[in-house]
């Protein structure tokens, strides 16, 4: 009988010593703040974000896909809000998003949900995750219970928990730590933006396999998908919470992006133009407000604003912003929103074909009076 105690006691004193380490350092704030001044944070913002709304239980939170990384913490203050935090992911699913904006809730002081809904966001099974960078924590958003199973007993937490103190106190060089929350987010926005990038990005999107076979998924975007997807990750979450104010805002691709999708991919279109009239209907819920910002060309016209096709910089990102505070770009109907869109398109085909495109791309000066049009309209003179 000693002999299997000691067995066990040799088996239980490492795990129970890991639990300890990974407890008392927690450096992803699963448990507690930080002990020590200047905490540390991990670039890997799923694992890092549950901790850290925890900590920072803010009353407003900034949630969507990687178009609205932007709307960084200067941003928020810029425009009035005080205690706001983004919780955007890259490349997150509309049910990633829900399971941020519940540990907003969970925090306790939330009163606003700014949440920018992409089209391509709401085109998901309603209970996808993005896995591409990992295996997704759902033990930190909706699986509780399995933080001591996947948190304090797992060595790949010992590990990190000793990176973390590493790179705290000991000074080890560590591209996985920063000492600012929103390291990522700023790595993500610090690239370069303007006409020849976006273009250039315009026809890798079109020469795309990658991007070919996932929009022409009829799974990918299939209505009754769709449909499922938005009820229960949109309008469930509102109806459920009708003391909190939810500000939705769809925010601008580029206008060759929707070019893109109108010419080439018919049921995507479809699909955007379902979710124009979805959001719609949302304004009958007494706590929504929705912006659609499609409904400015003075944001999607303007290629010096995108790095490529999609993605616009932090000065639009604070223009958007003090758009939705003062009210401005609620949305109108849908036919009003394609009618004008399609204007557009027609517009930058007449002004801008490919060849012309492709010319300002390249940098060259075959065609330099069509060419000097194009650039005029797409800086938005």
């Amino acid at each position: 009988m000693k002999f299997i105690l000691v067995l066990i006691f040799a088996f239980l004193a490492p795990l129970l010593l890991m639990g300890v380490t990974i407890f008392a350092v927690d450096p992803l704030m699963v448990f507690h703040k930080p002990w020590y001044d200047g905490p540390v944070y991990y670039h890997d913002e799923r694992y890092m974000m549950p901790g850290l709304i925890k900590s920072v239980a803010p009353d407003t939170i900034v949630v969507g896909p990687s178009t609205v990384q932007p709307f960084q913490a200067d941003i928020l203050k810029s425009s009035g809000i005080r205690n706001g935090l983004n919780v955007s992911f890259s490349a997150s699913t509309l049910h990633e998003q829900l399971l941020t904006v519940n540990l907003g809730l969970k925090a306790g002081k939330l009163k606003r949900v700014v949440w920018g809904l992409e089209w391509v966001t709401i085109a998901w099974p309603s209970d996808k995750v993005t896995d591409r960078y990992g295996p997704f924590p759902h033990f930190l958003y909706d699986e509780p219970l399995r933080r001591l199973k996947d948190y304090l007993f797992d060595p790949d937490f010992l590990m990190l928990s000793e990176k973390a103190i590493g790179f705290r106190f000991l000074g080890w060089e560590d591209y996985m730590w920063s000492y600012d929350p929103e390291a990522t987010k700023q790595a993500s926005t610090s690239r370069e933006y303007g006409i020849s990038n976006t273009i250039q990005d315009y026809f890798s999107v079109i020469e795309s396999e990658e991007v070919q076979l996932a929009w022409n998924n009829p799974d990918r975007f299939s209505s009754s998908v769709l449909k499922a997807n938005y009820e229960t990750n949109v309008i469930a979450p509102i109806r459920a919470n009708p003391s909190i104010k939810f500000d939705i805002f769809i925010p601008p691709n580029s206008i060759l992006q929707m070019a893109l999708l109108e010419r080439h991919y018919p049921a995507v279109w479809k699909n955007f133009e379902w979710m124009l009239k979805a959001l719609k209907e949302l304004e009958k819920f007494p706590n929504v407000k929705v912006y659609n910002f499609y409904d400015a060309p003075y944001y999607y016209m303007s290629l010096t604003r995108y790095r490529d096709i999609q993605h616009f910089d932090r000065n639009t990102a604070l223009e958007i912003l003090n758009d939705v505070q003062a009210g401005r770009y609620r949305i109108k109907t849908a036919d009003h929103t394609i009618k004008h869109l399609l204007n557009e398109i027609a517009r930058l085909r007449m002004v801008c074909p490919d060849e012309v495109l492709r010319e300002i791309s390249q940098q060259l000066t075959t065609n330099s009076s069509q060419r000097e049009k194009c650039i005029d309209m797409l800086v938005g003179l």
